[in-house]
């Protein structure tokens, strides 16, 4: 029986490396067949041909998910940033992306340290957690609170949205969406009589183009904007702390050397993978690796897969934090939708791994993690855990 890469089943115990690898040998770009049927692109340097290709491959066509959006949706959906195409995409782009730069997000660097110490403070030498709930979910709400300058009680409900999204799909999870835009319509409602110093009202008060963007279209924006904040790093977070279980020798290598954790967050990033594909669809007949494609065809990079190409990264299935090129990894993509928020993600993995550096001797998973059964994240939702206090200066050895 043929495989199915958009069969949640496939999923179950994390992403199948395995398949993916066969399919980079034998067959990169694969045709999958089913109600969905796409080609899928494994190998990382068709998935960069692909991703930087806007002419060719639109992103606003369909969506950037396997499954088509429903009418009820669309409306929002197509309005998100990873879903619009030049010259849209980068008239809204110019005006979002100057606050998240890395010199403006540098700003929340001591809030986001101290943030992730304190956390950190309250689990360590507790019986054992969910460090999912109580710490990797947390780190990304509260940098997102930061900057949008909204409190734990207005962040907490959207989280149950995102996770909704995530577990079951936008087309599944219609009802909670909606619910969603009760709340941003108040927010913004709110920014808009009383503008404030925060992101948040950037967000309230822009416009696409010339044109004044319609209420349903700001949602979609904000809606995407949240998942993309709390979910990634939520995901790479509790991925590492896996990765460094699985790699003693590179968890020890980081305890001495502390200096590497910016070089251990692109790797994290490579490795883990938190998001596994990007749709994009066909404007005109292609070409791709020897395949003709149709006009209207879809084509699904597997990001995950791309960031396990060994002619790209040798020995890929390792976690090695003295990788070379690690920073290549696609995991916020490539090209005019390359991730707007990849400064605040990579400070606030920096600011939590260096508080957890410090704080942290020794930890231990005490059961298996549970994942979600889905095809487009990697989303663990509970991971038990216990922390044992470890010294609070770490020496920087040389």
């Amino acid at each position: 029986m043929a495989i199915r890469l958009d069969d949640p089943a496939l999923y179950e115990r994390g992403f199948p490396h395995e398949e993916f690898d066969r399919l980079r040998k034998s067959e990169p770009v694969f045709f999958n067949a089913g109600p969905h049927h796409f080609y899928a692109v494994t190998r990382h340097d068709d998935a960069v041909t692909v991703l930087k290709d806007p002419q060719t491959y639109s992103s606003h066509m369909g969506g950037v998910s396997i499954e088509d959006p429903s009418p009820e949706l669309w409306p929002v959906l197509s309005a998100m940033l990873p879903s619009l195409d030049p010259p849209e995409h980068m008239q809204l782009r110019r005006k979002l992306f100057p606050p998240l730069k890395a010199g403006e997000i540098a700003r929340l660097e001591q809030t986001l340290q101290s943030g992730s110490e304190a956390l950190l403070e309250g689990a360590i030498g507790q019986e054992t957690f969910d460090f999912v709930d109580r710490i990797a979910a947390r780190i990304p709400m509260d940098a997102f609170g930061a900057l949008m300058g909204l409190g734990p009680d207005e962040i907490e409900p959207m989280r149950q949205c995102t996770d909704a999204v995530i577990s079951q799909g936008a087309n599944q999870s219609e009802r909670a969406i909606f619910d969603m835009f009760e709340l941003l319509d108040r927010l913004v409602a709110d920014r808009r009589t009383s503008p404030r110093d925060d992101y948040l009202t950037l967000l309230a008060t822009v416009d696409s183009g010339h044109e004044p963007m319609t209420a349903i279209a700001r949602n979609g924006m904000l809606l995407q904007i949240i998942i993309g904040a709390i979910e990634t790093t939520r995901n790479t977070l509790t991925g590492m702390l896996l990765a460094l279980q699985n790699f003693p020798q590179q968890y020890e290598l980081l305890r001495r050397h502390v200096e590497l954790i910016p070089a251990a967050v692109e790797e994290s990033l490579r490795y883990v993978s938190p998001v596994n594909y990007l749709r994009r669809t066909t404007r005109v007949a292609a070409e791709l690796h020897g395949h003709a494609l149709e006009q209207g065809s879809r084509v699904v990079v597997f990001l995950a897969a791309a960031n396990r190409d060994p002619r790209q990264f040798p020995s890929p299935h390792q976690f090695d934090l003295l990788r070379e090129n690690a920073s290549s990894h696609l995991a916020f993509g490539a090209g005019e939708h390359f991730c707007m928020g990849t400064a605040l993600a990579r400070l606030e993995m920096t600011t939590f791994w260096r508080s957890f550096m410090m704080l942290v001797g020794d930890f231990e998973i005490c059961g298996e993690p549970i994942r979600v059964r889905s095809v487009q994240q990697n989303a663990i939702v509970r991971l038990p855990v216990v922390l044992h206090a470890g010294s609070r200066q770490r020496r920087h050895s040389t």
